[in-house]
């Protein structure tokens, strides 16, 4: 059962409502294209509210007073009476009861601050007072100057809308349609440009709303009207002494600076088609349904941030200069002679010559005069149930007598420029309403979109590319604070996208997809526990020091080369004693011409072959050497080794163009010598390698692998000041974004 008392609403606005309504005037409407109108036909009425504000007042008219009660029905069950479970319901159980609420005060006008313009705990915090076009402090707020113009009135029309896609899809390519005609409201559409608008215009993105409630659980063995009827005990059929347990909830709710522009509702009867497979429910056919947009929009939330100063010049949150929150030293290279091996290592078997290291110290810190500046914001929608003085206390409540509360301006949940475009459904994809299976509760269930391509089409998006012509024809959008669909009206945005945008606070806006995020930064704001103030105190704040490592790695690698060796096995000339040489590939005593000083010239392919040296056959290897090739990119557990071919910096010494002749095994290490290829120094040195710079080994943060051979712990050390320079109680911003309902279904469940 409902009761609505006493509502105080202007005579001349109803007067003028009517008037409007039986007026035979013609408004200057915008002008639709043809195409436009293509797929609709219809009648309707257009509405255009001027200094318009309600407000419910008490049958004294006191201010905010006037209620609408709600009062539950039906008697509780045992399942729910029953709460410790043991199958009866007696004095063990606790009490369980349905509660009365009491919605007060619902008035909705315009701010009493100008369009855009700060607000502060004088405008949400303020009681429930009147409406005036010149407002006092006490006062809630303005008339609507002007909810809309003659050329974007409200519309209340009935219209057709032909080729409608039904549920029918036997296959997926299925283009069975029908009209559907429908009743449907809608508020002035939302201009593409509010800044250039004038100031009449202009209220109706600033208005200001706001209710309180009470809830107070009931005794069922209590009638109405009884004293102890919100005296619930605390145990089965037990009644609590008066006021020693007061069973409510109280709470506060106003929205200053908000637009409810581009709004519309359609009411419908659904078209057919649907069976139950799928997740399809023959209940979505030929009833009654319901499409729309809810736009409540408070304004771009790009531009919300809060400001860093020192001690009054606003900048950056992440700065550098005087401002700076965060200060990152010079990099100092640590032992570079046992990491590194310094710059002419041919050690190519020690992992420490491997790497060379660097650190940087990182602090986070304030500065003495340091302050974060909440910023200036021109909607706040905050939600509080702290009262100032204990002056209505358990059971008082204007409608049992007491008097009105007055609640705390500084308390509460605070959300600050919140933007919230939630679109229920299409002509293709109602609302629908209807009796849950067991007959006594109620369902509200939006229809789940069916496999057909005429209709998913028409709602999925493609964020790459939003042209139907080039994306494979997918029409649909995400209704925002920026855009809303499209169509076809010059200079106001639409009101028929299909995915909806909720953001709370700052935002950060990409126009090239149509999407938001919600801003990271330590500026960020839009939820806040208790009003949102400056932080004087920051300088007090102890500082965070971190220290960041970074490595430069290189490899060994082996090189191959060919060459050839000519070079002699001889005697010493003793005939007496057998001093025959070996030869040194073979490893034979097998030269055996001349007598005295006889001698074996012979050569050898340094190539990876096999050849015949003496009186044997044997494999000649490549000549071998290493080098160091650099990592120019990634870091030591995926690194990127730049490994060039011929690059001069790793070219061995020695060209080896001339005959090298040694004396086999002779004492002699200098006359004959074929390993004396190695790098170049260029090909050793860290710093000044000849390749092309792009090829000079990179610094990456290092690893937990890299530390282990440096012997030093790594911090973890954010890419961002972590340091907290806004209040405690500044959650910072939130945005869902490009939200797609495909199925919903909400079903209601009686005690």
């Amino acid at each position: 059962m409902t009761t609505l008392h006493t509502v105080s609403f202007q005579k001349t606005v109803l007067a003028s409502l009517i008037g409007l309504c039986l007026s035979q005037s013609v408004f200057a409407l915008q002008e639709i294209s043809d195409a436009g109108l293509s797929e609709t036909t219809g009648e309707g009425i257009a509405l255009l509210p001027e200094n318009f504000a309600m407000q419910f007042n008490g049958t004294d008219d006191t201010v905010g007073a006037g209620y609408i009660r709600y009062i539950p029905v039906g008697p509780l069950t045992t399942t729910a009476q029953d709460t410790n479970k043991d199958g009866s319901v007696n004095a063990f159980d606790h009490s369980v009861g349905k509660a009365d609420l009491y919605l007060y005060g619902v008035t909705l006008g315009q701010s009493k601050k100008d369009y855009g313009v700060g607000r502060t705990s004088a405008d949400w915090g303020a009681a429930f007072g009147g409406i005036s076009t010149s407002p006092n402090a006490n006062d809630f707020g303005r008339p609507i100057t002007s909810w809309g113009s003659a050329e974007n009135p409200w519309l209340v029309k009935v219209a057709t809308e032909q080729n409608v896609p039904d549920f029918a899809a036997a296959t997926p390519t299925a283009t069975s349609s029908g009209s559907v005609s429908y009743l449907m409201l809608e508020a002035p559409l939302y201009s593409a440009n509010v800044a250039g608008l004038s100031a009449a215009e202009k209220s109706a993105y600033n208005l200001k709303m706001g209710f309180w409630a009470d809830a107070f659980v009931r005794d069922q063995n209590k009638a109405e009207g009884n004293a102890d009827q919100f005296n619930l005990g605390q145990f089965y059929n037990t009644t609590a002494a008066a006021g020693s347990r007061a069973n409510r909830l109280r709470m506060q709710a106003v929205w200053d600076g908000l637009g409810i522009n581009g709004t519309s509702l359609k009411f419908f009867q659904t078209l057919n088609g649907a069976t139950n497979t799928g997740g399809m429910s023959t209940s979505y056919n030929n009833t009654l349904g319901m499409a729309g947009v809810v736009r409540l929009n408070s304004g771009d939330g790009a531009t919300l941030r809060a400001t860093y100063t020192n001690p009054n010049t606003p900048s950056q949150m992440i700065s550098s200069g005087a401002n700076a929150i965060r200060t990152e030293g010079a990099w100092t290279m640590l032992n570079t002679t046992t990491y590194g091996c310094g710059n002419a290592s041919q050690d190519f078997s020690t992992t420490a010559c491997e790497y060379r290291f660097r650190s940087q110290s990182v602090q986070d810190k304030f500065n003495a005069d340091s302050v974060w500046k909440a910023p200036v914001v021109s909607s706040v929608l905050r939600l509080s149930t702290q009262e100032i003085a204990d002056g209505t206390p358990n059971l008082a409540t204007p409608a049992l007598g007491g008097a009105m509360p007055t609640f705390n301006s500084s308390e509460g949940v605070y959300l600050y420029n919140p933007n919230i475009n939630l679109v229920l459904g299409a002509l293709y994809q109602p609302l629908t309403f209807g009796v849950a299976a067991d007959g006594n509760n109620l369902v509200m269930e939006l229809a789940r979109i069916p496999n057909k391509e005429s209709i998913y089409k028409k709602i999925y998006t493609n964020y790459n590319d939003s042209n139907p012509a080039t994306n494979g024809g997918y029409t649909g959008s995400t209704c925002n604070i920026y855009q809303c669909g499209n169509n076809g009206l010059a200079g106001y945005q639409g009101n028929n996208a299909t995915h909806s945008s909720i953001t709370i606070g700052s935002t950060v806006y990409d126009s090239a997809t149509n999407t938001q995020v919600a801003y990271s930064g330590l500026s960020a704001v839009g939820v806040s526990f208790g009003i949102l103030q400056d932080n004087t105190l920051l300088a007090s704040t102890a500082p965070k020091n971190y220290t960041r490592y970074q490595d430069q790695q290189r490899k060994a690698r082996l090189r191959e080369f060919n060459w050839t060796d000519q070079y002699r096995v001889v005697r010493t000339g003793d005939p007496f004693n057998d001093e025959l040489k070996y030869d040194p590939y073979t490893g034979a005593q097998d030269c055996t011409n001349g007598f005295f000083g006889s001698n074996c010239t012979r050569t050898a392919n340094n190539n990876g072959t096999t050849q015949t040296l003496g009186s044997r056959s044997v494999y000649v290897a490549k000549g071998t050497h290493f080098d160091w090739v650099y990592r120019t990119n990634g870091d030591a557990d995926n690194p990127a080794f730049f490994v060039p071919g011929t690059d001069a910096e790793n070219t061995a010494n020695g060209a080896y163009t001339n005959t090298q002749i040694a004396t086999g095994n002779d004492t002699s290490t200098t006359e004959r010598d074929y390993t004396n290829r190695a790098a170049q120094a260029a090909n050793t040195n860290w710093d000044t390698r000849t390749s092309a710079t792009a090829n000079k080994p990179n610094w990456a943060n290092s690893t937990i692998s890299s530390a282990l051979v440096g012997g030093f712990t790594l911090m973890d050390v954010p890419n961002v000041a972590t340091i907290n320079t806004s209040p405690a109680n500044n959650f910072g911003s939130a945005a869902i974004d490009g939200l797609l309902i495909q199925h919903m279904k909400i079903t209601t469940k009686g005690l």
